[in-house]
């Protein structure tokens, strides 16, 4: 954060959000797509969030998900 040069954003608290976020969707049976690796560093504007083609990456798989879970057709 420019604003807060003692605050950031690295993968390791990444990776520690993203699992508590799975292990809570599989207590309560509630779907999870995964974002670790899906996108690459040229796909993240600051450090923490997708540019344009982050983005797109994004949607894709969850539209594809939603195809085949039989959510959208």
């Amino acid at each position: 954060m420019p604003w807060k040069e003692d605050r950031f954003w690295d993968k390791k608290t990444a990776t520690m959000y993203n699992e508590t976020a799975k292990i809570f969707c599989q207590k309560n049976n509630i779907p999870f797509i995964d974002l670790t690796n899906v996108l690459s560093p040229g796909d993240i504007e600051d450090g923490l969030h997708p540019n344009a083609q982050g983005h797109e990456k994004i949607f894709q798989l969850v539209k594809n998900f939603l195809i085949e879970e039989e959510y959208i057709s």
